[in-house]
């Protein structure tokens, strides 16, 4: 859960990509990990929260886990986001298009930090 003065405004979360993920990104190493991050409030966007939560996740992760690669997948369309993975150190990629959680196909930009 992510904080802003003490009250709970999103999430982010991590989880080691699996083999059906790799193929989709096109990526070979190992020990990959994801990063998603939502917070929920429009007026806290472009405060540095997301930033600071990313860059706090990442830290902490390389200390406790032995990572190759963080990714991140914003969809193409969300420009604020990928400026925020852009200043915590991603990379753009590619584009990939894939079914969203319902389904629907979108396009979305593959990110990573080495």
């Amino acid at each position: 859960m992510i904080l802003y003065n003490e009250k709970p405004v999103g999430i982010i979360q991590y989880q080691l990509i699996d083999e059906v993920n790799k193929k989709l990104y096109k990526l070979k190493d190992n020990n990959i990990y994801e990063i998603d991050i939502f917070i929920g409030e429009l007026n806290l966007h472009n405060l540095g929260i997301g930033t600071k939560s990313i860059n706090l996740i990442i830290n902490s992760l390389k200390k406790e886990k032995d990572i190759n690669l963080f990714v991140m997948c914003p969809l193409k369309s969300n420009l604020n986001a990928i400026r925020c993975y852009e200043k915590c150190g991603f990379k753009i990629i590619r584009s990939f298009k894939t079914n969203d959680t319902i389904g629907d196909i979108k396009e979305y930009i593959l990110m990573i930090k080495r």
